[in-house]
């Protein structure tokens, strides 16, 4: 699904915006709520579109959503510039509450950030296989290790900036149960792979043993980041295999342009990306079904 808005409906949200302000970047429940009054007032959103996240593809793709008229460079370190305006924050997180998600974030990620800085931090330039590296990010779902209550439910991602198109390569995993044999799905279904955090969480428990594939409410679900999951044995080796080989077949890519916003089902899609080359600076917002607005999750004891 595709939503695309006139440059003068996004100018006219972006000075609907200026009169909000966050107090010391902290985004209350009040300017949650109000954030979002104003994307529902400007995107038409309703039911059909939370649906087809929920139920349908996963994902819906935005066009023209306001950003700030000065952005700089991207940020080297992944936090966010202290100079730096807040129509974009507004925007995201204002769209994933009225696309019918709740946005949260994690104390042991980027220190409870409720938006993160999606840009490469010069201290894991090039090495790191994360949103804050430059190497090839393979497919995935955030938080795979977590149980599904505290997982994140929804990613949605705003571009600031992407100077050579290092595009967010996307799987719907309607697509993924059709093309899966059924002797791997069913291998997948089971309790046969180990999870690890990402390298972002700073958290103490780090694996999980757990399936990639789950059935919730008559529809099935996926967690796995494939470039850190292993099999405990052949069989389930094979399955992740076959996986593997799929998610490099179906995929789609999404080829950034500033003010284009991506929210997807991070229960229903993986996602990843090729190497970045150039100025990349994408911003990220978790969003759930289970908790309150801008909930802070605390993961290690």
């Amino acid at each position: 699904m595709n939503i695309s808005i006139q440059s003068r409906t996004s100018k006219a949200w972006k000075n609907t915006l200026l009169s909000l302000t966050p107090h010391q970047n902290s985004f209350n429940d009040d300017l949650i709520q109000e954030s979002a009054n104003i994307a529902h007032h400007y995107l038409n959103i309703d039911e059909s579109h939370k649906d087809e996240l929920k139920n349908g593809k996963g994902f819906i793709e935005f066009s023209n959503i306001p950003i700030d008229d000065q952005i700089g460079n991207p940020p080297c370190n992944a936090t966010r510039p202290y100079n730096k305006g807040y129509i974009s924050e507004l925007a995201l997180i204002g769209v994933t509450k009225a696309c019918g998600l709740t946005p949260f974030s994690y104390l042991e990620e980027k220190n409870g950030a409720l938006v993160h800085e999606i840009t490469p931090s010069e201290n894991k330039l090039a090495k790191s296989v994360s949103s804050e590296g430059t190497v090839e990010f393979d497919f995935h779902t955030d938080g795979a290790y977590l149980s599904r209550s505290i997982r994140p439910h929804s990613l949605s991602l705003l571009c600031l900036m992407d100077q050579k198109q290092t595009g967010t390569n996307l799987i719907s995993l309607n697509d993924l149960i059709a093309e899966l044999s059924n002797q791997h799905k069913e291998i997948l279904f089971q309790s046969r792979f180990v999870h690890i955090a990402p390298e972002t969480f700073k958290v103490k428990h780090r694996y999980m043993t757990n399936s990639v594939l789950d059935l919730v409410d008559g529809h099935y679900e996926i967690k796995a980041a494939l470039h850190s999951i292993t099999a405990l044995d052949e069989e389930a080796e094979n399955a992740l295999t076959e996986l593997k080989k799929l998610s490099k077949k179906i995929h789609s890519t999404k080829n950034w342009k500033s003010g284009d916003l991506l929210i997807f089902n991070n229960l229903r899609c993986m996602h990843g990306r090729g190497e970045i080359v150039g100025k990349r600076w994408l911003q990220r917002c978790y969003g759930t079904y289970t908790f309150d607005q801008s909930t802070i999750v605390k993961l290690n004891p």
